[in-house]
């Protein structure tokens, strides 16, 4: 059973494949911005396409309001200009991150779910420990 390190793992070498420089323009890979970015254009190709004010837009719209904005963007599109990354199989790799998202979604729920059910058993006093592949067989 995968837990969430190991989903998270997985996206970083995605990124390091695809898109090795990423981590100079987000340091965090899971701030908003981040992750609308590798949810609506996560190839270099989208990017460059786009350009700084569409992926800016994108931020705006999806509720990023102040802590990214347009040089953001802009370092963004010249990093993705000048990446090394990969350039072939795009379809296959776009579909494996979104894989990878749906993972890491699930696994985050599935930590929620067991969390919320520790609380209920230590509140009942039935149980006092269990295994997350105990309750999701």
């Amino acid at each position: 059973m995968l837990n969430l390190g190991q989903v998270d793992r997985r996206i970083q070498n995605w990124l390091d494949r695809v898109f090795p420089e990423y981590t100079k323009v987000f340091k965090n890979l899971e701030g908003r911005a981040s992750l609308i970015t590798l949810r609506k254009s996560p190839l270099l190709q989208d990017l460059v396409s786009l350009g700084a004010s569409e992926i800016v837009s994108q931020w705006k719209n999806c509720g990023v309001m102040r802590t990214v904005g347009m040089k953001r963007a802009i370092r963004l599109v010249t990093v993705a200009e000048k990446s090394m990354g990969l350039n072939e199989g795009l379809a296959s790799t776009k579909l494996e991150l979104k894989a990878l998202r749906f993972v890491r979604l699930m696994c985050k729920l599935v930590g929620e779910l067991v969390f919320i059910h520790k609380k209920e058993v230590s509140v009942n006093g039935r149980y006092t420990l269990f295994r997350c592949e105990q309750l999701y067989k």
